[in-house]
């Protein structure tokens, strides 16, 4: 079964990066997601509760997040869900969720901006031409260019010239 998905909460645990036995990189950690709701007899919001996942992020985003996330951190996390029963050396069962990320991002939700200095402005080159399309001098031509997988006509419009009628 595959069930993607997508958890909004905080780091519980700092990031652990290891690697299994065949050398492929990953890093894990606890994340905890709280459910709040409306009591209305108070009018206020208070704590219904929380979720505990374990998260695994491999090779690429696990080296990412190892090096961009700390304990604390409000992050979204999209993967795929698992859920697994397993015992203990005391014979008692317990239940582990864990997450296999595909994506993980900051949560910007309920931070405050913070005033980056800007990034100096880097030239850029211009992006490569596709060659012109052959055009006909006769009148009667058809428009395959216009066709062309990529390209699209400006416009109807044909311009008459001294010598050739040339979409334009």
């Amino acid at each position: 079964m595959n069930d993607v998905v997508t958890l909004r909460g905080h780091l519980g645990t700092a990031p652990e990066r290891r690697a299994t036995s065949k050398g492929t990189l990953l890093t894990s950690f606890r994340l905890a997601t709280q459910s709040r709701r409306f009591d209305r007899d108070s009018g206020r919001w208070i704590d219904a509760g929380t979720n505990w996942y374990t998260v695994t992020a491999w090779r690429q985003l696990g080296e990412r997040a190892f090096q961009a996330l700390a304990k604390g951190d409000r992050v979204i996390v999209v993967g795929n869900l698992r859920i697994r029963d397993y015992e203990r050396s005391d014979g008692t069962t317990g239940r582990s969720v864990e997450i296999d990320a595909e994506a993980i991002g900051p949560d910007l939700s309920q931070r405050a901006a913070q005033e980056q200095p800007a990034a100096p402005e880097q030239p850029r080159e211009a992006p490569p031409q596709a060659p012109a399309p052959e055009l006909s001098t006769s009148p009667q031509s058809s428009n395959a260019a216009w066709a062309a997988p990529g390209t699209e006509p400006h416009s109807s419009v044909l311009v008459e010239s001294e010598s050739a009628v040339v979409p334009f």
